[in-house]
């Protein structure tokens, strides 16, 4: 069909779609419109299926025991740095020949200690980072908490 002017009354920016297909200022809007946006939600969600957050991963299973004992001022075993999984219950236990206050620094948790007589701190490690277990009055380092 003609137009009065003796032109097609097609417009002039419609296009076969094969011949829209190798128009290439189409291509360059296909990509940005459909296939950037779908790469995009293909990378987000296979990295969310990939990994997960530590909201999601699940707590460490077990408790982990340290056994300290404190005689003579001295400390056994020799203070070590003790790797805990971050989420792990932890329980440590006190025995020592003298009247002391053992305590985990940044967890605020301690026990009263009495001579011969085993104490017990337990608490969640929910805290990531380096942290002493110490006694107040006689000063003594017993080990060096690690959570990660």
């Amino acid at each position: 069909m003609r137009s009065p002017l003796g032109r097609s009354a097609r417009p002039a920016f419609a296009l076969s779609f094969p011949a829209l297909l190798a128009h290439r200022p189409f291509i360059g809007l296909l990509r940005r419109l459909v296939l950037v946006p779908l790469l995009g939600l293909a990378v987000v969600t296979g990295a969310t299926a990939c990994g997960s957050s530590g909201a999601d991963a699940p707590a460490p299973t077990g408790v982990k025991e340290i056994t300290v004992t404190i005689a003579a001022r001295k400390v056994t075993p020799p203070p070590v740095r003790v790797d805990v999984a971050k989420g792990q219950k932890v329980r440590i236990t006190v025995t020592s020949d003298v009247a002391d206050f053992a305590h985990v620094h940044g967890y605020d948790k301690g026990a009263e200690l009495k001579p011969g007589t085993p104490a017990t701190i337990e608490f969640v490690a929910d805290q990531s980072g380096l942290f002493e277990a110490e006694t107040h009055d006689q000063e003594l380092q017993l080990f060096q908490l690690l959570v990660r």
